[in-house]
């Protein structure tokens, strides 16, 4: 479970880079596009393999400055984990999730931008698991 941790934190360390939202300014009524121009660049290198438990399959840009990670548990089917393993593992990521886009420079435009971000974690064979959201009053 360690290891899932590692890997969300490392994927949004590989992700962050592309997420400067150039050309946008406080008041810009492209955000949205925006968001959808970046999730293009992300999509273009997915599925990416994050570590031997973790792949980021895509992202998705939606409205309303909303983007969504869809990642895949590789190691784990649909009943492999209980249900406290998945609530453990939920509780483990967020707090670090809601820690590195308060503190990574690069999310810096996501916080600017209130930005709300889903990560939802799927088994191998495509059940979801969970997600985890965290809206712009979570990190500010």
């Amino acid at each position: 479970m360690k290891k899932v941790l590692l890997s969300v934190l490392a994927v949004l360390v590989l992700i962050c880079g592309g997420l400067m939202l150039p050309g946008c300014t406080p008041n810009d009524k492209s955000i949205d596009k925006a968001l959808a121009d970046v999730v293009n660049e992300i999509n273009a290198v997915c599925p990416i393999t994050v570590d031997s438990e973790t792949r980021l399959d895509n992202c998705v840009a939606l409205p309303g400055k909303n983007i969504r990670y869809n990642y895949t548990l590789v190691n784990f089917a649909n009943g492999d984990l209980s249900e406290s393993q998945i609530t453990q593992i939920k509780d483990e990521l967020r707090p670090s999730i809601i820690n590195q886009i308060k503190s990574a420079s690069d999310m810096q435009k996501f916080r600017d931008y209130e930005v709300t971000i889903k990560y939802v974690y799927k088994s191998n064979d495509s059940f979801e698991l969970f997600s985890i959201t965290v809206a712009p009053k979570d990190y500010k």
